[in-house]
This record gives structure tokens, sequence and C-alpha cells, in this order.
């Protein structure tokens, strides 16, 4: 049975933003086994700039949905290097970026042993 725990970040565009993350890693460490699911929806966040590799320290990930941001259109992706932190993610949105730029996307994503699913 799984142990099913969502957490729902708001983070505000500006310097904050990466304690913000930082705060949320420190959830997800201390409240996390690996049989359970972490979800991290950023899928409405008003960020400025790329994707954070910040999101790549929050390791209990195994849903991380970042598709409707801000930041989509503006910051194409260069890069997923990140990603292999995330050892536990199955699910990743990131339908509305740009990997055209991320020449490393196919090889980040074959590093994580339990993932199903890339939009």
């Amino acid at each position: 049975m799984w142990d099913s725990r969502v957490y729902d970040v708001h983070i505000d565009h500006g310097p904050k933003s990466s304690e913000k993350l930082n705060e949320a890693k420190r959830q997800s460490d201390q409240n996390q086994s690996a049989s359970d699911e972490a979800t991290l929806d950023l899928s409405m966040s008003q960020f400025q700039g790329g994707v954070p590799y910040e999101l790549g320290n929050l390791s209990m990930l195994t849903v991380l949905d970042i598709n409707n941001g801000r930041w989509k259109t503006d910051y194409p992706v260069k890069s997923l290097h990140w990603l292999p932190g995330l050892p536990f993610l199955q699910h990743l949105d990131m339908s509305c970026h740009d990997l055209g730029s991320a020449s490393d996307w196919l090889q980040m994503i074959n590093t994580l042993p339990s993932f199903i699913e890339l939009h």
C-alpha cells in the first residue's frame, strides 16, 4: 500500500525561489521513505528564467509537473543534468517545454531506474 503525500509549493519569482525549493527538499527528506509517493506540481508557477536545477535536490519525487509555467516559452531547456538527482521519479510533465536544445535529455532520462512516462 502506498502512503501518498502531495507537496503543493507556490513559488514567487525572485531570489527567494531557491530558498523555497530548499525548504521543499527538507520536507521531502524528513517526511518520505522510498515507498512513499511525492508529487510536486509547479504547473501554474510564475518562475522567470530557466527550469531551476535545484529541482534535482528533491530526491524523493516520483511525480514532477512543470508543464505550464511562465518560463516555458522565454527560456528554452538547454540541459536536464539535474534529473539524475531524482532516482524515484516515474512521471515527468514538461509538455510545454522545448527540449530541442537539450542534447542530453535522452541520456538523462535513461539514468532514472524507476522512470515510466515523459510528457
